[in-house]
C-alpha cells in the first residue's frame, strides 16, 4: 500500500476523524467515506466508531502507512490510552462513558477555536465539555442557518453541510465560574494539574473517574431538579440545558465535603419517583442505589464515606447495612446497631426502645414511619444501657424471688414497698424492679423472724395462706405490723428465702386482721379477682359512677360497704350464666341473646364488647322468676309466628315491612312490630282462602286496579286499607255489593 501524496501533520489535541477529514481535503478526495475505505475502517455502508477503541474492535495500521503517522501517535488522538485500555480492569465504567458520555455521532465545536485554526479537538467529543474554557463561550452543536445537528460525517471541518460557514456563527458567552468543568477536562487530557481547583473533589481523581462520577449524578440531578426525564448526549438535549446540568453536579463537588452535604439536603426534599419505596429508598431515590452499587469501591471512597457519615450523623436516622458500620468503625468494631439488633440486644419491644430513645436514656435516631419506625442506636450508650438494667429485674423473677404471686408482688410496688422503673406506657411487662430494694425488703423480714428447722409448724400461717385468706390492703397493713414488731414471725430455714417461708402465729393474724378489716377496704385488684374481670374494666367502674372509691395517695380505695352495695345491685355476664346454670361454653352463644329477647340489657359494655357486658340484679332475678315477657323475637322465631320460610322472612325485615333492631350484635324484631304488621297488612294467601279464588286470579284483579304487592317473593303482601277500598268500589264479577262489604268485613277481622 502506497502512502498518500499529501500527509498533514495531526495537532496534539486533535480528534481522529479531524485528522481523516483534513488528510481527505488536502489530498482531494470527493468524500470522505473513500480514505476510510482505503484505511479499512469502514462496516459495511458505515464508517467505524472512532471513539470507542478498545484492543481489538479497530486496526489503524493502514491509516498509518497511508499517512506516515505512526501508529501510537494516531491512537493518541482516540480515547484509548484514557479509556479504552482499561476495559479489562474497570469495564462497567469504560463502556458507560463510551455508550454515554461521549459524542459519537454528533460534534460540537467552538466557532472562534476553529477560527483560529481549523480543526476538531479531542475535548469537544467529551459530552460534559460543553463550553469553551479558553473563550468563554458555549459549543454549538447545531447550525445557525439549517439548524441541523452537525455530524462527525460532514465533509468539511469549517462548514456545514448547507454550505454555512461554522467559524462565523454568533456565540454565547458564559461566566468564568461555569468554565470550571470544561477546564479540568481539558487539563486532565493534557495531563496539566490545576492548582486553583485544589478545594474540588473532582480534581483529585483521573479523568475516567470524572467523567463516571458527572454521568451517575447527572442522571439522578437531571430529574429531580430539570425535570429531565432522560439525560443523554442526544439531538432531543439542547446543548444549554446539558451545560446548565454538568455546571450543577460539578458544583456538588467544588467545596468538598460541604457542597456535598448541602446537595444531599436539597437532594432529600427534591420530589423523586419513590413514592413506593421507604426508609433511605425513599430519601434518595436511585442515588442510594448508585452508593450502593459503586460509591463503595477504591475509586470512589471519598464519596461513599462521607455520604456514610451524612446518613450517621446529619441524617434523622435510619437502618445502616453492617458493611457500612463496620466500614466506619474502627478494629472492625461495631458503633451502630440497627433496631431489631437493638431490641434483641436488650431483650424490649419495639415500643420500648423508642421510648428509651425518646427520654435519652439511650443514644440513638428514629425515622417516623407508617408501618415500621427506623431506628439506629449507638453500641456504646447499649451496652452502658445493660450495665444499669443488671442491677434490676423483671416482674416475674420478683414474684418467683418473693415466692408470692404476681397480683400480690403488684401490690408492693403501688405501696412502694419496692423500687421500679415503670416501662412503655406504664405496661408491667416491661416494668424493672431493684435488685437492692428486694433484697432489703426479704432481709427486714428476716431480721424480726426467729429461726426453725421444722417441715410442718401447726398453729401457723404461711405467707400465701393470709394472702388467699384477705384482701391486698390488708396484707399491707399486716406486713406493716410485722416490720414494726406487732406481729412475731419464725422463718422456716430449710426452705429458699422467700416470704412464703416466714410464718405467723394464727392467733396474732387474725386479731390484727380483725382490727383491719373492722374499717375493711378493698384494692382495684381485689374487686377484678372477685368479679373476674381485668383491672381496665373496675376503672371504667368507677369512672362512670357504677362502683364508688376514693384516691389515698394515688391509689384507688374501695370501702366495704360500697363493694357489697356494687355486689348487690349489679352483675357481670359470666356471674349471670352461673346463675342460671349455663356453662361457659353456651353461654357465649346463648345467654346474651336470651335476656336481649326479653328487654335484659346490660347498663355497661366495655369497649362496646357485650361479653363483658354488666348487668342490673333485680332485671336478671325477675327474668329467672319468669315475670318478664319476650319483648323480641329473632328472625326464626318470627318465620315460626306468621308461618312463612326464613327467606320470606329475611324479605320482610330487607323491605322495610319490618323494623329490626340490632342489639349486642344481634338482629331482634320487636313484639310491637308483629302486632301492627298483623293489623295492616294480609297475605295474598289469605285473600285466597276469604274470597274462594285461586291466588293468580286475585293477583289480576288487584293489579288491574293498581294495587300491586309490597315483596317480590312469595307469598305476596298487600296493605290491608287498599285491598278493603278496592274490594268495596270494585266488586268482583258475579258478587253483589252487600257481599263484597261482606268480604271486606271478613278481611278487617284478618
Amino acid at each position: 500500500m502506497k502512502k498518500l501524496p499529501i500527509r498533514p501533520i495531526p495537532h496534539k489535541d486533535e480528534n481522529l476523524i479531524s485528522f481523516i477529514k483534513r488528510i481527505t481535503d488536502r489530498n482531494k478526495f470527493p468524500y470522505i467515506f473513500s480514505v476510510l475505505e482505503l484505511a479499512g475502517l469502514t462496516n459495511g455502508n458505515h464508517p467505524q466508531n472512532f471513539t470507542m477503541i478498545t484492543e481489538h474492535n479497530l486496526s489503524l495500521e493502514r491509516l498509518s502507512i497511508l499517512s506516515g503517522i505512526s501508529k501510537s501517535d494516531l491512537i493518541s488522538l482516540t480515547f484509548y490510552n484514557e479509556f479504552g485500555q482499561l476495559i479489562g480492569e474497570r469495564k462497567h465504567e469504560v463502556q458507560a462513558i463510551f455508550r454515554f458520555g461521549l459524542k459519537t455521532k454528533y460534534n460540537q465545536v467552538c466557532s472562534l477555536c476553529i477560527k483560529d485554526k481549523a480543526y476538531l479537538r479531542k475535548r469537544w467529543e467529551v459530552g460534559f465539555y460543553t463550553c469553551c474554557h479558553l473563550h468563554k463561550c458555549l459549543l454549538i452543536n447545531q447550525c445557525p442557518k439549517c439548524n441541523n445537528r452537525l455530524t462527525m460525517n460532514s465533509y468539511k471541518i469549517t462548514f456545514c453541510k448547507c454550505g454555512y460557514d461554522l467559524s462565523l456563527a454568533p456565540i454565547k458567552q458564559v461566566c468564568v465560574e461555569e468554565t470550571g468543568l470544561s477546564r479540568l477536562i481539558s487539563d486532565k487530557l493534557n495531563g496539566i494539574e490545576e492548582e486553583g481547583l485544589s478545594n474540588n473533589l473532582l480534581m483529585r481523581m483521573e479523568l475516567l473517574s470524572v467523567l463516571y462520577i458527572m454521568l451517575r449524578f447527572s442522571l439522578q440531578v437531571a430529574s429531580c431538579f430539570f425535570n429531565v426525564k432522560r439525560f443523554a448526549f442526544s439531538k432531543e438535549l439542547e446543548i444549554e440545558k446539558i451545560h446548565e446540568i454538568s455546571v450543577f453536579v460539578f458544583n456538588v463537588f467544588a467545596d468538598w465535603p460541604i457542597s456535598f452535604i448541602n446537595f444531599l439536603d436539597e437532594f432529600r426534599k427534591a420530589s423523586k419517583d419513590s413514592s413506593k419505596e421507604s426508609g433511605l429508598k425513599k430519601e434518595f431515590g436511585r442515588l442510594y442505589g448508585l452508593y450502593n452499587e459503586y460509591l463503595q469501591t477504591e475509586k470512589y471512597y471519598e464519596i461513599g464515606v462521607e455520604f456514610e457519615k451524612y446518613l450517621l450523623n446529619v441524617w434523622d436516622g435510619g437502618v445502616l447495612f453492617e458493611r457500612i458500620i463496620r466500614k466506619i468503625s474502627s478494629n472492625d468494631k461495631k458503633v451502630f446497631l440497627p433496631g431489631k439488633e437493638a431490641i434483641k440486644e436488650i431483650g424490649v419491644s419495639h415500643n420500648r426502645l423508642i421510648e428509651l430513645i425518646e427520654s435519652k436514656e439511650i443514644d440513638g435516631s428514629i425515622v417516623k414511619r407508617r408501618i415500621n419506625d427506623l431506628i439506629l442506636v449507638r453500641v456504646e450508650s447499649l451496652e452502658s444501657y445493660k450495665m444499669e438494667m443488671s442491677n434490676y429485674i423483671s416482674l416475674l423473677e420478683t414474684s418467683n424471688i418473693l415466692g408470692v404471686s404476681l397480683r400480690m408482688t403488684r401490690i408492693f410496688l403501688f405501696f412502694n414497698k419496692l423500687e421500679a422503673i415503670s416501662g412503655y406506657e406504664d405496661n408491667e411487662k416491661f416494668w424493672k424492679i431493684s435488685k437492692r430494694s428486694v433484697a432489703e425488703f426479704l432481709e427486714t423480714f428476716q431480721v424480726k423472724s426467729t429461726p426453725f428447722i421444722q417441715k410442718k409448724k401447726e398453729g401457723y400461717y404461711t405467707f400465701n395462706d393470709i394472702c388467699k385468706m384477705f384482701p391486698g390492703i390488708s396484707i399491707i397493713n399486716f406486713v406493716n405490723n410485722v416490720l414494726i414488731n406487732k406481729i412475731s414471725s419464725i422463718v422456716d430455714t430449710g426452705k429458699k428465702l422467700g416470704l412464703n417461708s416466714f410464718m405467723f402465729e394464727k392467733e396474732d393474724v387474725l386479731q390484727c386482721l380483725g382490727d383491719i378489716n373492722s374499717k375493711h377496704v378493698f384494692l382495684i385488684f381485689d374487686v377484678a379477682n372477685y368479679c373476674d374481670v381485668s383491672q381496665e374494666i373496675v376503672l371504667e367502674w368507677i369512672s362512670l359512677g357504677l362502683l364508688k372509691a376514693e384516691v389515698v395517695e394515688g391509689v384507688f380505695i374501695i370501702h366495704s360497704h360500697e363493694f357489697s352495695s356494687f355486689k348487690n345491685k349489679y352483675l357481670t355476664l359470666r356471674q349471670v350464666a352461673q346463675n342460671l346454670n349455663i356453662t361457659e361454653k353456651e353461654y357465649l352463644k346463648t345467654t346474651v341473646k336470651d335476656l336481649t329477647k326479653y328487654g335484659v340489657l346490660p347498663v355497661y359494655n366495655f369497649r362496646g364488647n357485650y361479653l363483658f357486658g354488666l348487668y342490673e340484679q333485680k332485671d336478671i332475678e325477675k327474668y329467672m322468676r319468669g315475670e318478664k315477657e319476650e319483648e323480641y323475637y329473632t328472625i326464626n322465631e318470627i318465620a315460626k309466628q306468621l308461618n312463612i320460610s326464613l327467606s320470606n322472612a329475611y324479605s320482610l325485615v330487607k323491605n322495610g315491612i319490618l323494623s329490626e333492631d340490632k342489639i349486642n350484635k344481634c338482629r331482634l324484631i320487636k313484639r310491637e312490630c308483629i302486632e301492627v304488621f298483623r293489623e295492616k297488612f294480609l297475605w295474598l294467601s289469605l285473600l285466597s282462602r276469604i274470597l274462594d279464588l285461586q291466588d293468580f286470579y286475585i293477583y289480576k284483579y288487584l293489579k288491574k286496579h293498581g294495587i300491586m304487592p309490597l315483596n317480590t317473593i312469595k307469598p305476596f303482601i298487600y296493605k290491608k286499607d287498599e285491598v278493603i277500598t278496592c274490594l268495596c268500589q270494585n266488586p268482583l264479577a258475579g258478587q253483589t255489593h252487600e257481599t263484597m262489604l261482606q268480604l271486606a268485613n271478613s278481611c278487617i277481622r284478618g
